[in-house]
């Protein structure tokens, strides 16, 4: 036991995820028109950025209702974490395999669920929680035990 409690996550909708995306379409836009000489492959590249990234980003704006993640539940502790979906079905965390905060400004997380092959991408903005749950998520990730390690058991 370390101590942790559990941690309740009610996500909401925001817009900074938004802002974000149109911020990195416009510094891929600007690296472009500053790296290439020639203004003809210059204004196809950023053309083809202009479709490529609205692709991209397609999917952590408007996810299907069975990949939004609504509400998120861990018990540190515990080891468990479970994640409830847009469509209403629970879901178990079976490992988190890459967890960064910068807090204020962002948390990423990401999840092998047990009903999926691929990982799950969670991304969090400051306005989706509250300020106390964004702070509590931080510690969390930083001095928890890795969510799916196993403790090591006596031979």
């Amino acid at each position: 036991m370390n101590g942790f409690s559990r941690l309740e996550l009610q996500l909401k909708q925001g817009i900074r995820l938004r802002v974000l995306c149109l911020v990195l379409l416009g510094a891929a836009e600007s690296a472009v028109w500053l790296m290439l000489p020639d203004l003809g492959l210059r204004l196809l590249s950023m053309l083809v950025l202009l479709v490529v990234m609205p692709l991209l980003c397609w999917p952590l704006l408007y996810p299907h209702a069975d990949d939004a993640v609504d509400q998120l539940i861990w018990e540190p502790d515990l080891g468990s974490m479970q994640l409830l979906t847009l469509s209403g079905g629970w879901c178990q965390v079976e490992r988190l395999y890459f967890s960064c905060s910068v807090p204020g400004l962002i948390q990423v997380l990401k999840l092998q669920r047990a009903d999926r092959a691929r990982p799950t991408w969670l991304i969090i903005t400051p306005e989706q929680v509250s300020r106390t749950d964004v702070r509590r998520l931080h510690v969390v990730l930083r001095w928890a035990p890795p969510l799916g390690s196993h403790q090591a058991t006596e031979s």
